[in-house]
């Protein structure tokens, strides 16, 4: 059943979001998660960190684990995951740049304590591209919109020692960068290192159009697949806590996930389901029919057809 009170874009909002998309290949989605689902998400991964920290001493102690915890495929763990794999704002602009036919390609939360013993961590990642990692890309290098990405803030971040990630303003518009091609791949079409030379690294530009992704508690955005973007390391004494759902078009595998999905789907709604990718004849997978386009049809916009059906009447 949806919620009376279920949060949604205007048709201007999404406008403004495709444009800053097309133009930057970023945007901010111009709603917040509202406080008491983002409340079940913090309580739900506090609890989780209480478990591993009391159940798994010596995972808890390791070097790494002791300042990052993680977890993916998540949407299955817990009623708050799926409320957020189906947040009708994002669904909407998967909707206006996919149409009805796209479904969750990577779901994920992440948070980070600060190492006590680094004066000042360096940077975690490099300047890179996350597509294409096993895609095609053009000839001239450029990467197409495979898929979504979109971020929510679980914590503020909203000072430099908060650690954030970082963009540069309409560089999906530009030659792949460190797309992070599989050991071994020889096909130079699925890779990027044919693109700059050494000398052309030198003289890439990382300053101009730069930004820090910043916000409070809640902020929500949006990044295209081949945006160059790194990880700042964290290292304020707050902790650094963010969640990723990533969509594709369907006839796309997801990242991480069974496709189709291989677990008992009986209490889950008919939109999860689809999100979560439940068997269903190979055409379904590909350009569908009216049937399947219905599926997402409240997320797209009124008056829309979707095969004779008008979406809104």
């Amino acid at each position: 059943m949806v919620p009376r009170d279920e949060l949604s874009l205007s048709d201007e909002q999404r406008d403004e979001c495709l444009a800053r998309l097309d133009e930057d290949g970023l945007a901010v989605v111009p709603v917040t998660l509202p406080q008491e689902h983002l409340d079940q998400i913090v309580h739900y991964i506090d609890t989780y960190i209480d478990r591993v920290r009391t159940y798994e001493p010596n995972l808890a102690q390791s070097s790494n684990a002791r300042y990052v915890y993680m977890r993916d495929c998540i949407a299955e763990d817990d009623p708050a995951w799926r409320q957020l794999m189906t947040f009708k704002p994002t669904l909407q602009v998967c909707h206006d740049v996919f149409g009805p036919m796209f479904h969750l390609s990577q779901d994920m939360w992440r948070v980070y304590y600060a190492d006590p013993r680094a004066e000042k961590q360096p940077i975690l990642d490099g300047w890179h591209s996350d597509g294409p990692r096993i895609l095609p890309i053009l000839e001239d290098g450029r990467c197409p919109l495979y898929f979504l990405r979109f971020g929510y803030l679980l914590a503020d971040s909203t000072e430099d020692e908060d650690g954030t990630v970082e963009y540069i303003r309409g560089s999906h518009k530009k030659p792949c960068f460190d797309a992070r091609p599989l050991q071994g791949q020889q096909n130079t079409r699925l890779g990027n290192s044919t693109f700059y030379t050494a000398e052309q690294q030198s003289q890439l530009d990382f300053d101009t159009d730069r930004v820090a992704l910043r916000g409070k508690a809640g902020t929500v955005f949006v990044i295209h697949n081949s945006v160059w973007h790194r990880t700042v390391a964290h290292h304020s004494a707050r902790a650094r806590a963010i969640s990723y759902f990533q969509y594709s078009p369907t006839m796309l595998r997801p990242l991480r996930r069974d496709s189709p999905y291989q677990g008992d789907m009986s209490h889950l709604t008919a939109e999860e389901r689809w999100l979560l990718g439940e068997p269903r004849p190979g055409m379904s997978w590909t350009e569908g029919g009216p049937h399947e386009w219905m599926r997402m049809g409240r997320f797209g916009r009124d008056g829309d057809s979707l095969g004779g059906i008008r979406v809104g009447e």
